[in-house]
């Protein structure tokens, strides 16, 4: 089986189309950051990221277990008055935006892909992208999920155990993962082992694996 596995594209549409173009695969696989950013103007990204610390913030203080459009709801809903307010409703509008041009980013990915119907293609949801399964790549979303081909079990799992500075944090897939004194508990690992695919497909790998000259954080239970 000849597979490529392509990853970070950060919105270089465009690049991953010469790779359609200039390869010849049985499985294309596009492991996560599809998109660059959750805006199409940067200052407008640079505005919701410091509305996220206000809010990031403000749910700390209230000891809040929430997303932080649910925070929002609450301020807005709720008794507080002034800045914070006004901060809470600005918070949700540019959500909306976010959501409203992630979707767009994605249907131009699903119109490239359709331009070859004769390559199967798949994608994983990346830090930097929202829930595939709610966008025009929903049937080619391989997080929580296996397909086969030519014999060979390939499964995945998205997302990342890290926070993404301008990403609207209800937008991105659950990062399941958490450490207890007995051990870790988490949702790909459970996830593997009851489909026990031949392939692994990660955006984020297992812990301690080397990227370039850095170690970053990644699946704990994976690296075992």
């Amino acid at each position: 089986m000849r597979l490529v596995f392509v990853a970070d594209v950060h919105h270089a549409f465009g690049r991953l189309r010469d790779v359609l173009d200039r390869t010849d695969a049985d499985l294309y696989l596009v492991s996560g950051d599809l998109a660059a950013r959750a805006f199409y103007r940067y200052d407008t990204a640079w505005h919701f990221m410091e509305l996220q610390q206000i809010l990031g913030g403000y749910r700390s203080r209230s000891g809040m277990d929430l997303t932080l459009d649910r925070v929002a709801r609450k301020i807005v809903e709720g008794p507080e008055e002034g800045l914070i307010v006004s901060q809470a409703k600005a918070y949700l509008d540019l959500c909306r935006q976010a959501e409203a041009y992630l979707m767009k980013s994605y249907e131009r990915l699903e119109a490239i892909f359709l331009d070859y119907p004769e390559k199967a293609v798949y994608a994983l949801p990346g830090n930097y992208d929202m829930d595939l399964a709610r966008t025009a790549l929903k049937d080619r979303n391989l997080h929580l999920a296996d397909i086969d081909m030519q014999g060979w079990k390939i499964a995945g799992y998205g997302g990342a155990n890290l926070s993404t500075p301008g990403m609207p944090d209800h937008l991105q897939v659950p990062f399941r993962e958490q450490a207890t004194p007995d051990r870790t508990l988490s949702e790909a690992l459970d996830f593997f082992r009851r489909t026990r695919p031949e392939i692994l497909v990660l955006h984020q790998p297992a812990y301690g694996a080397r990227q370039g000259q850095h170690r970053k954080p990644g699946h704990t239970d994976l690296r075992r």
